[in-house]
């Protein structure tokens, strides 16, 4: 006998009904006060508030990638007119919705590249390029001052929001709106617009990674650089997508309408951007040390010395060995309970990922300040502690927020998407 076909949603729930509410005043007020606890108790450290925009931009990148990520995979979907993922496509469509509440948080960021060039300030708060002592004796020598200056950055940065925000709300509301009516003109739509969406997408985010990660260190230049950022947000954001599903299914939520199977697909490709991730990783690694330029290896030489070379281990194991193995099995792949640690242990190590890319720059930031004469500071020492982990949790309770006001009381998963009855028949062979 042939099992019968599902042809709509059968959960009890599919919104976040009123745990939303609680869980946008919680994140909301809970993450503006250990934001502002983190930039507080920056003050007692030896670098001050340099430290702590160092930090805050450790965090920022992290969930501003998990959304790119999140993003990138709804204009896969309907590029390659997938139905298996219909189901959990609302969760990334929610996702990639925050994007224009992560522009606010990326103020304090701007904040600390304007300031110095309009007060004058002798030393940099975040970027090298932004003290206008470095620009002048360093960058205009090698033209790079052109590109690296408050204005253009910000400018920017104005254009990559604006293209995100643009893309990733035509999505969610066209979706939103094929729940009321059931237009099925409106997939077609969005399928036309998936290509010339991904081409603006990756235009953006590869001069996007250029600007707030590779330019801490202002001399040095990987044309890998975008896929290594945009790899490792895909990365996060299938740990992240799962780790809700996960959540809302715990609270009742989705809970006949996303299956093993499900879990199965999306695990896969965690699978895979896992090797991918490590793949340009080490391309990039090899590339630099088989030609042993200075102007190159200046910088991995700080991540490769003391302290940070136990660091770099750390990653490569947990980002690359331990997980590409314990990802592998099916039988694994397709277990709940064994998922909550994969996908939490896998983004705990996509965190690390920018602290390590971010940190060790301050070392080398103001070594070359020193050399330059400019304040006369020390390279400082830095170690884990309160200001690390009030901001890592109080922009993740800010993100919750986000993604909960996002989501509202509305459906989380397409209604009348026409591709719903593939994914809820979606069996893995």
């Amino acid at each position: 006998m042939h099992a019968v076909k599902k042809t709509k949603v059968t959960s009890p729930n599919v919104s976040l009904g009123d745990a939303g509410g609680s869980l946008i005043l919680l994140g909301g007020v809970g993450g503006l006060v250990l934001i502002g606890a983190s930039f507080a108790l920056s003050f007692f450290m030896a670098n001050g508030i340099t430290s702590f925009l160092h930090v805050y931009l450790v965090n920022f990148l992290f969930f501003i990638s998990i959304s790119l990520g999140a993003l990138f995979i709804v204009l896969i979907q309907h590029l390659t007119k997938a139905g298996w993922s219909v189901a959990v496509r609302r969760i990334a469509e929610v996702m990639a919705g925050v994007i224009p509440y992560l522009a606010i948080l990326f103020i304090p960021i701007l904040l600390s590249v304007i300031a110095p060039a309009v007060y004058g300030a002798p030393e940099y708060l975040l970027y090298l390029w932004a003290n206008a002592r470095y620009s002048e004796d360093v960058l205009s020598a090698d033209k790079v001052a052109y590109y690296l200056n408050p204005t253009h950055f910000a400018v920017r940065a104005v254009v990559y929001f604006t293209v995100w925000a643009v893309i990733s709300r035509y999505y969610l509301n066209r979706s939103r709106i094929q729940d009321e009516n059931g237009d099925y003109t409106l997939t077609s739509r969005m399928q036309y617009w998936s290509a010339p969406s991904v081409l603006l997408f990756a235009i953006t985010v590869i001069f996007a990674s250029f600007d707030w990660s590779m330019s801490l260190a202002p001399i040095w230049f990987s044309t890998i650089w975008p896929v290594y950022f945009f790899a490792g947000g895909m990365l996060g954001a299938f740990c992240t997508i799962i780790l809700i599903l996960l959540m809302l299914q715990k609270r009742g939520i989705l809970t006949e309408d996303v299956t093993d199977d499900h879990y199965h697909d999306l695990s896969k490709f965690t699978f895979g951007f896992i090797f991918f991730w490590s793949y340009i990783a080490f391309s990039q690694f090899l590339l630099i040390w088989y030609a042993n330029i200075p102007e190159e290896t200046i910088w991995y030489q700080p991540r490769l010395d003391g302290a940070w070379r136990w660091a770099s281990l750390l990653l490569l194991c947990g980002h690359t060995l331990v997980p590409f193995l314990l990802m592998m099995p099916r039988t694994l792949r397709r277990n709940k309970n064994y998922l909550w640690y994969a996908v939490i242990g896998l983004l705990a190590m996509h965190w690390f990922d920018h602290f390590w890319i971010v940190m060790p720059q301050m070392f080398v930031s103001f070594q070359d300040l020193t050399e330059l004469g400019v304040a006369g500071m020390d390279a400082p020492k830095h170690v884990f502690g309160p200001v690390e982990a009030c901001c890592f949790l109080g922009m993740a309770m800010l993100y919750t927020a986000f993604f909960c006001w996002e989501a509202g009381d509305r459906p989380l998963i397409p209604l009348r998407d026409p591709r719903l009855s593939e994914s809820l028949n979606h069996k893995v062979h």
